[in-house]
């Protein structure tokens, strides 16, 4: 049985004939690789070779986007989204955290080219729409960030007051250009 609520996430199996059992309590649901330790470790106790968890890309590409390496942050997304079974764990709210996490620290064009990655990856969210056009906003673009936010509108037009929202981008807009 596996599961997760606000932020945390659980995983226990049971093998009664191997007695074995496998329990995995973590704080962070946004760790989608509970179920591959999980089988990690029912491999390693059944003597199998264990396949190593994987790595988020929101921590492989921090290092490159601090650093303002977009053409290496750029070959790595695109690497991460060339196969189904990509070398890294892609998570929405680890990259949604990653791109607020540079807009804060002054990096506006690497945190909208995280939070657009993020938006192209997960476009059935409509979070991805709100975290891009927020960000384009911060960056003083009210031009894109209106056209994403109807972009939103268009798809999800139950999930927010768009004419508030927007004036709250326009109050974010403002501000970062004082």
């Amino acid at each position: 049985h596996s599961g997760h609520w606000r932020g945390f996430k659980a995983m226990f199996a049971k093998f009664p004939e191997q007695q074995q059992t496998i329990i995995i309590l973590t704080n962070n649901g946004a760790d989608d690789s509970v179920d591959e330790n999980a089988q990690s470790l029912n491999d390693i106790l059944d003597g199998r070779a264990a396949v190593p968890a994987k790595p988020m890309l929101s921590k492989a590409l921090y290092p490159l986007l601090i650093k303002s390496e977009l053409d290496k942050a750029s070959a790595l997304t695109k690497q991460a989204n060339s196969t189904q079974d990509s070398a890294f764990l892609v998570e929405e709210r680890m990259m949604n955290r990653l791109g607020y996490t540079l807009l804060q620290q002054g990096k506006m064009a690497e945190g909208i080219f995280a939070l657009a990655f993020n938006h192209e990856t997960f476009s059935n969210s409509p979070n991805t729409y709100d975290s891009l056009a927020e960000a384009y906003a911060m960056n003083g673009n009210m031009v894109r960030a209106t056209t994403t936010l109807n972009q939103m509108k268009a798809k999800f037009p139950q999930h927010t007051d768009f004419a508030k929202r927007l004036a709250e981008l326009k109050e974010v807009s403002d501000k970062s250009a004082q």
